[in-house]
């Protein structure tokens, strides 16, 4: 599969994460939804960060917090603002772990061959 469909499919599961999930959490468990989301956008942040080889991929994390906003509008309360800045923090260490972890690996792989 190419890199583009599989960087296409990572940013449709974040947006599923963020419009689909909260349909199905009970009242009062904003909190739990929230942190569900942060792992969920962490993961996808560092398979993001792993995988891509574009060099947009460093606006992934300024997407991923603007996507996050309008569900602010629909599930959540006026005083979840914060958690937009937190998006885009954990989706920039997302990246950078994956950055990281691809850079190590690929140089393990060159000095094995």
């Amino acid at each position: 599969m190419p890199k583009t469909i599989t960087e296409f499919i990572i940013i449709f599961l974040e947006l599923i994460s963020f419009y689909v999930l909260p349909i199905f959490i009970i009242e009062d468990k904003e909190r739990q939804l929230i942190l569900i989301i942060i792992v969920i956008t962490l993961l996808l942040s560092i398979l993001f960060g792993f995988i891509s080889n574009n060099r947009l991929k460093y606006f992934y994390p300024i997407f991923i917090s603007v996507l996050f906003i309008p569900s602010i509008f629909i599930y959540y309360k006026s005083t979840s603002y914060i958690y937009v800045f937190w998006q885009l923090l954990e989706a920039f260490l997302g990246l950078f772990i994956g950055i990281g972890l691809k850079f190590l690996l690929t140089k393990e792989e060159k000095e094995i061959i």
